[in-house]
């Protein structure tokens, strides 16, 4: 009996199976890899291993993945999002070339173009394109980019592909963000971003695509938009705003079904797979995994190989990246806001950089926006390699590196400015969000734009700012263009030739750890208390023991050293040479609290290095000082 009851179980079983299999079978299965947002992040990024490796992440992980799943499944893409280029050494190096050659190695099946792909001008890119695909490329793709200016670039750019996968058209277009500074001219990208989407997925469908697919470099935000407000788009694989989507979202599309958006985060650290089916105009997701490639996921040798032969050309033209430690991390740094109060807006990797830039230019504040720092510092130790990550950006044809750090006087008013515009669009994107250091500040993003920052919460070294002060600065050089753009005033103290690579890594190696995280210097507010108590209640001057370096430096002959000291007390302030030898003593004795300010007529010495060192309260700091004579 029981043996009868389990061939009869069997038989049924086998009857389900069948049937399940023949309602599977109808339509046709597709599936979609995809990444975004990659910045040249070609090696492993994360903790590191015994040798200095990351083990999270990388293109030769990605190929592995790409390559076994496409030789396994004839209907499976490989698209990117946009935004290969600026990242690491890799880039710096070889402006995106062995990227490219990856990319084209997996059988990328298209790849949208990134606004950071034109961040060292449209000829740089037309001849990354023309050296990687000298012998045939893949689609790139943007539909709203106005190359009139810059024909060349047609040879390797449409706005859209359709692609047969077992009789199904994939119609696949993409699209560039203009809402970013960019260096694209005389490129045009077009803003008209609703007009040329509804177009291009018309020209699409009267071409005979079954599928529409938008690869998408507008940011997640305004792709939900589009998804919402324009017929036809199937899927949307969103890029720009660096975004991780474990679950695709499904947007209620106008022609009556969902639009299915997904998004594959940042740096080579995962890669998305969607599987959808296409039965007789009936799109439908049938599975969708986000995967985190960690050490578990097997790397491509060859592509591995290939990455290693590039290294001794970096270190030629960079120094020991790869193996020099400068610091070590206690817990993850990041450019995102920490900690357990959803208040807070000052990230880790932020503030670290602001107080970078600061100390590099000895001034009163140092500010960055959070759009020009990139990839935080892993637990474990920091090599140079490392540092270029964290502030990637510009590009310095002399250095190979990136912006040269600035210092600036900057009126309160404008400050005050500047610190609103960071503000216009926050409820979207924080990449206008000002990071800071020796001041402090509160938004509330409720307020109309142009009425969110809290001015009376805005300290400059714990005293409210002053609309009519000028304040000294220390900025990049994408800050400075960041203001010009927007009409924000300041003077020009230093244009110096001092990368913010440089100015990072000094700055670690002095402190040695980077023990930072999220600490209050920016806080969102929602209520009428603007005010903390503290605030409310402020003396008319606080003061603490703080150098602000010397002006001008470089100097010829003369310069100023300021610094102030909290309390009345014994003070001495003294110069000392590159070797460490005492050449000059300004003073010695009491001095009362408040901002004090010598001078140092150096006439006598030659040009070099110098260090004043100011001795106060059984504390001592010490700046650099250059003289050029």
């Amino acid at each position: 009996m029981y043996s009868s009851y389990l061939k009869t179980f069997a038989f049924i079983t086998a009857i389900v199976f069948l049937l399940s299999c023949q309602i599977l079978a109808q339509g046709t299965n597709i599936t979609i890899l995809h990444v975004n947002d990659s910045h040249s992040h070609l090696l492993p990024t994360g903790p590191k291993n015994g040798n200095l490796e990351g083990t999270i992440g990388g293109i030769a992980k990605v190929s592995q993945f790409v390559k076994t799943e496409k030789s396994n499944n004839p209907n499976a893409f490989f698209l990117h999002a946009g935004d290969y280029s600026v990242g690491d050494f890799y880039y710096n190096g070889f402006k995106g070339v062995p990227e490219l050659q990856i990319l084209k190695s997996m059988g990328c099946d298209a790849l949208t173009v990134g606004n950071h792909e034109f961040d060292l001008g449209p000829a740089v890119f037309n001849n990354s394109l023309s050296q990687a695909f000298s012998s045939g490329s893949f689609p790139i793709l943007s539909a709203n980019l106005d190359l009139t200016g810059f024909p060349q670039l047609g040879s390797f750019i449409s706005p859209s592909v359709i692609v047969n996968k077992s009789g199904v058209n994939v119609g696949i277009f993409g699209m560039t963000t203009p809402y970013e500074i960019s260096n694209a001219s005389p490129v045009i990208i077009q803003t008209n971003i609703t007009e040329i989407v509804g177009n291009t997925v018309t020209a699409l469908q009267n071409s005979g695509a079954n599928v529409i697919v938008f690869l998408s470099h507008l940011g997640s935000t305004t792709d939900s938009v589009i998804a919402g407000s324009i017929p036809g788009i199937h899927i949307i694989v969103s890029g720009h705003d660096h975004r991780s989507l474990y679950t695709p979202v499904l947007i209620p599309n106008p022609s009556g079904f969902n639009t299915i958006q997904v998004s594959a985060g940042e740096y080579y650290k995962q890669l998305g797979k969607l599987v959808f089916n296409y039965d007789n105009g009936i799109v439908t997701l049938v599975q969708y995994d986000l995967f985190n490639l960690d050490s578990n996921f097997p790397e491509d040798q060859t592509v591995k190989n290939d990455l290693d032969a590039l290294k001794p050309q970096l270190v030629n033209a960079y120094g020991n990246i790869f193996t020099q430690i400068i610091a070590t991390a206690p817990f993850y740094v990041g450019k995102s806001p920490g900690g357990t109060n959803p208040a807070l807006k000052d990230s880790p990797l932020g503030n670290l950089v602001a107080d970078a830039l600061k100390q590099y230019a000895q001034a009163e504040i140092g500010i960055t926006p959070n759009g020009f720092i990139a990839e935080g510092f892993y637990p474990g130790n920091i090599t140079l390699f490392d540092i270029l990550r964290s502030v990637p950006y510009g590009f310095d044809t002399a250095s190979g590196l990136g912006f040269d750090v600035m210092t600036i006087d900057i009126q309160g008013k404008e400050l005050i400015k500047g610190l609103e515009f960071g503000l216009n669009n926050i409820e979207n994107t924080d990449g206008y969000l000002l990071q800071v250091s020796g001041m402090r500040y509160k938004y509330d993003k409720t307020k109309p734009v142009g009425q969110r920052l809290i001015i009376p919460s805005v300290r400059v070294r714990n005293l409210p700012i002053s609309y009519t002060k000028f304040y000294r600065a220390g900025v990049s050089l994408g800050s400075v263009l960041f203001m010009q753009a927007n009409g924000i005033q300041y003077k020009l103290i230093n244009q110096s030739t001092f990368e913010e690579y440089y100015a990072v890594k000094d700055f670690l190696n002095s402190i040695k750890q980077a023990r930072y995280y999220t600490e209050g210097r920016i806080k969102e507010v929602s209520t009428t208390a603007y005010l903390d108590n503290e605030e409310e209640n402020l003396p008319g001057e606080i003061l603490t023991f703080e150098l602000f370096g010397n002006y001008p430096n470089p100097f010829n002959p003369v310069t100023n050293i300021k610094f102030s000291i909290p309390e009345n007390g014994f003070v001495s302030v003294k110069v000392y040479d590159i070797l460490g030898q005492e050449v000059d003593n300004l003073f010695t004795g009491n001095m009362t609290k408040g901002i004090h300010k010598l001078e140092w007529n150096a006439q006598k010495f030659t040009s070099g290095i110098y260090f004043a060192k100011v001795n106060y309260a059984n504390s001592t700091k010490l700046f650099k000082m250059v003289l050029i004579k």
